[in-house]
């Protein structure tokens, strides 16, 4: 009990540190200024959990409540999604229990499987017309064949979730790959348009969503390797010869290193509002004011030792509403998605990063400072053919510090082909943000790719 007593104590702290906090920029300024009210609804639920006196007048003893009885009021966690005030908590865990037993899944202090995960993304995909097939592609066989080093233990499974749209057609397919903390999910939105006349597959991580979750390098380059060579094989294992690779964010910069490795298998490149691209500017603190608030500043320096969903997965059966608190941006741009009324983004998202956090393990290898990568792209991008084109969409309100076309040109080889692209109203996640330009530029490169001739590999 003492822990708890502990723990407590840290959130109150926390708490009162965020009435020092200062806006330092408009995403960044939504998480911070919602951190103190979230830490206070953990102190409560957790109070709730564990220390009987603090329920309330009228509701039922928490230590002698059934299952079909007991309810958690959670009235003061907006935006929580897997609840309602005054539901039972059976109602979103008798799924589950149905599989491995209402006991465990009842005291399971992460409130995840993969038996919700896939019951999550099963809602998230009900949005998409195109018909559509989900298989895990085991690559495991062709990993123990690469050169590539891995850390992991022999027995860990690697196997990618692969979702797959009109594969009958003929023509160029799309690879997509997804961001940090997402998973294949998240482009929903513009599957119908991009699967109109040819294929796409979009993958989880290894690491992320439904994937496997191996243990990554504690090096950065070899991290990056090992991304690279899960695409590969399941490359390999799909049968797929060349590809439009396009990738979001930290996706994006996995397709950077996988276009850098096997070339010849990607057909044109697109980047998404890429990480990782710029090297980290000297004036840091400048451009992002640790020293103007107690609480950035802590964040900032913790950010660098633990993961970015670690506070998710601490909360324990608060962590899907902590989702939806901090992120309302996410759960607004998504909200088509619910049209049935059952689906939720960020219950998706939730359940994709509650389980063993191997994928963010690798990003924080790779990052230096969040916003920037260790092994920045604008140093090795030069290695690119001349003959493969790039094209980059960013969103004109991005937190993300970007190259501009003309410093890609600068560093890409004379004749290359590079094209940038700035769509309006539109932020990190571009792609969703605004649907209709982004698809149409995707789109036009895609035809450009069938107008070309079969290369020879």
């Amino acid at each position: 009990m003492s822990f708890i007593y502990h723990v407590l104590y840290l959130f109150g702290n926390l708490r009162e540190s965020k009435r020092n906090t200062d806006s330092f920029f408009a995403s960044g300024g939504n998480v911070i200024s919602t951190v103190g009210t979230t830490f206070s609804d953990i102190i409560y639920q957790l109070k709730r959990l564990f220390i009987p006196k603090f329920t309330m007048a009228g509701e039922k003893e928490l230590a002698t409540a059934s299952l079909d009885t007991i309810e958690l009021p959670l009235d003061t966690v907006e935006g929580l999604d897997s609840f309602r005030s005054g539901e039972p908590i059976q109602s979103i865990t008798q799924n589950a229990s149905k599989k491995e037993g209402w006991c465990k899944s009842f005291f399971r202090w992460i409130p995840t499987s993969e038996a919700l995960l896939e019951q999550a993304e099963t809602k998230i995909l009900s949005y998409i017309k195109t018909p559509h097939e989900g298989i895990f592609v085991d690559i495991g066989s062709v990993l123990k064949a690469s050169k590539c080093k891995w850390s992991c233990k022999v027995t860990e499974e690697r196997k990618i979730w692969t979702l797959s749209f009109n594969k009958s057609s003929n023509k160029s397919p799309i690879v997509l790959l997804h961001g940090l903390c997402a998973s294949a999910g998240l482009w929903a939105l513009n599957m119908d348009s991009l699967a109109e006349a040819r294929p796409v597959y979009a993958i989880d991580l290894l690491g992320f969503g439904r994937s496997s979750r191996p243990t990554f390098s504690t090096d950065a380059l070899e991290a990056e390797a090992q991304h690279v060579e899960g695409l590969e094989a399941w490359r390999q294992e799909m049968k797929l010869e060349r590809f439009v690779l396009l990738g979001h964010s930290m996706g994006a910069f996995i397709a950077s290193a996988y276009a850098l490795k096997y070339p010849e298998r990607v057909s044109h490149l697109v980047l998404a509002d890429p990480w990782g691209y710029p090297k980290k500017p000297d004036n840091v603190e400048d451009i992002l004011p640790v020293n103007k608030s107690i609480t950035y500043k802590a964040i900032a320096q913790i950010g660098q030792k633990v993961n970015a969903l670690s506070i998710v997965r601490a909360a324990g059966p608060m962590g899907p509403g902590i989702i939806g608190r901090v992120r309302p941006d996410l759960v607004s741009k998504f909200a088509v998605l619910n049209q049935n009324g059952n689906a939720s983004i960020s219950e998706y998202i939730y359940h994709s990063n509650a389980q063993k956090p191997t994928g963010e393990d690798a990003f924080r290898i790779m990052m230096d400072f969040f916003g920037w990568a260790k092994n920045p792209m604008c140093k090795r991008i030069h290695q690119l053919p001349t003959n493969l084109p790039l094209t980059m969409i960013y969103g004109d309100k991005t937190w993300l510090q970007q190259m501009s076309e003309e410093e890609l040109k600068d560093v890409r080889l004379a004749g290359s082909k590079t094209t940038t692209f700035t769509l309006e109203n539109a932020g990190h996640h571009v792609y969703a943000d605004n649907q209709p330009e982004f698809n149409g530029i995707i789109k036009e490169v895609c035809e450009i790719v069938d107008q070309e001739p079969k290369h020879a590999l």
